[in-house]
């Protein structure tokens, strides 16, 4: 049993860009096209629309409270670290 992995094209010893074996592109391929597939059925059977600013709008929110959520997790991590260092070496650091 083989694994599907990514092949690497190497160009002067280094990885320039990776291309998926053909099991994989496959596989990758046939899930989008399985997905336009399911939007075509439902544009369909459904009669809503959206405008493109709809549509472009709504993923830009999405974008914007994931990158949100990313820095939330980042600032985080980083005052639990900074609570540590203090409660672990107590106020011989000093924070600027």
């Amino acid at each position: 049993m083989t694994k599907n992995k990514p092949v690497s094209n190497l160009k002067n010893k280094f990885s320039k860009s990776v291309a998926l074996s053909s099991k994989l592109q496959t596989n990758h391929t046939d899930n989008i096209e399985s997905k336009l597939d399911e939007a075509d059925l439902k544009s369909k059977t459904d009669s809503t629309r959206y405008t493109h600013n709809e549509v472009f709008s709504f993923i830009r929110k999405k974008i914007m409270a994931y990158q949100s959520f990313r820095l939330r997790r980042k600032l985080l991590y980083a005052s639990n670290a900074m609570y540590l260092i203090h409660s672990n070496f107590g106020s011989r650091f000093i924070f600027s």
